[in-house]
């Protein structure tokens, strides 16, 4: 039920990823399906609790589902886990909205039935609630047979084939795995079925990133002080207002150097201060930190926004005590691709 990591990091780096504005983004540990035998409340609970190195997501992330029914969920797993769908249905009441937004999110798989299956019950199972509303009958209490009625369990003796009325009309087929991640970054933000970066570096049409043209991320300590060409995912951004250090004879030399001043973040231009950003990048080697000054930033800013993996032409700036390095970013463009086989 879990993606493989883009790479192995601190938890610091996930918090700090997670309560960005790049929520959809990439993660640096292995992510769970949300899961209802769960009593995690929130993500950043489930940040706070990491166990063995993954992050279950928890049922109130997935979008769409009413406070309500979390609330419901919540307090019907204090009374112990769920043993079978139908008794988490019984117990959590879902609507069929919601019913389906649990399905679609794989948040059910842990009944270790197909989906296609799930989905079929579910069907029967919330049109035995609505019959049930509609008599006098508690919703989700099941009214008792009439005497001398054959019920389904006793019309079906152990090792017999289910009663047609158990099995759908059709057979119903499993989507395919992209289509699942695809619902998974609707519902959750990212996908978990394959690792966001996977994801992601494929277009519509098929065609690849072909990162083989890019410095992996891990090699960059090889080129401090050049120029380098990297390629990685946005995990983590931010903007800032800034305002220009350079002395008031020669501004336009400071500039061309990169002397700036942060002096308040924000996320809208200001007329106190020119915009920059700090981008945080992700390929299958690790991730790095970069920037964009103002005249950078006014120039490809619009970029960054469109394309969630970039390609950017960057200098790698060691910091003052030579223990690690930055990206100073110079020009970005989407990134190169490849046709695939099919």
């Amino acid at each position: 039920m879990s993606s493989a990591p883009v790479a192995a990091h601190t938890n610091e780096f996930v918090c700090a990823t997670r309560s960005s504005s790049a929520l959809s983004a990439v993660n640096p540990f292995q992510f769970e399906i949300p899961h209802p035998q769960s009593a995690i409340p929130n993500l950043q609970s489930a940040i706070e609790t990491i166990h063995n190195r993954m992050i279950r997501v928890p049922i109130s992330h997935i979008s769409g589902l009413s406070a309500d029914f979390v609330e419901r969920h919540l307090e019907a797993r204090k009374q112990g886990p769920f043993s079978s769908l139908s008794d988490f249905v019984r117990r959590c009441r879902p609507g069929e909205a919601e019913a389906q937004l649990l399905l679609d999110s794989g948040a059910l798989d842990c009944f270790n039935e197909s989906r296609p299956g799930m989905f079929w019950q579910l069907r029967k199972l919330l049109r035995k609630a609505r019959r049930a509303a509609i008599g006098d009958a508690l919703l989700w209490e099941e009214a008792p047979p009439a005497e001398g009625a054959l019920t389904i369990k006793e019309g079906s003796a152990a090792g017999e084939a289910p009663a047609e009325e158990d099995m759908p009309p059709i057979e119903l087929t499993r989507p395919d795995t992209r289509r699942i991640a695809q619902r998974e970054l609707e519902l959750l933000g990212f996908p978990i079925t394959i690792d966001p970066l996977t994801f992601l570096s494929r277009d519509e049409k098929g065609n690849e990133i072909d990162w083989d043209r890019y410095t992996p991320i891990n090699e960059l300590h090889k080129h401090v002080g050049r120029r380098v060409t990297v390629c990685g995912l946005m995990v983590a951004d931010r903007i800032n207002r800034t305002r220009a250090t350079a002395p008031a004879e020669k501004p336009e030399q400071n500039r061309e150097r990169g002397s700036y001043e942060i002096i308040e973040s924000n996320t809208a231009r200001s007329r106190a201060g020119d915009l920059m950003k700090f981008v945080t990048l992700a390929d299958y080697t690790g991730f790095v930190e970069t920037y964009l000054f103002p005249d950078v930033y006014s120039r490809f800013g619009h970029l960054t926004a469109a394309h969630p993996i970039l390609a950017a032409t960057c200098l790698v700036e060691p910091f003052e005590n030579r223990n690690g390095f930055t990206l100073r970013v110079l020009h970005v463009t989407p990134p190169e691709r490849k046709k695939c086989d099919a």
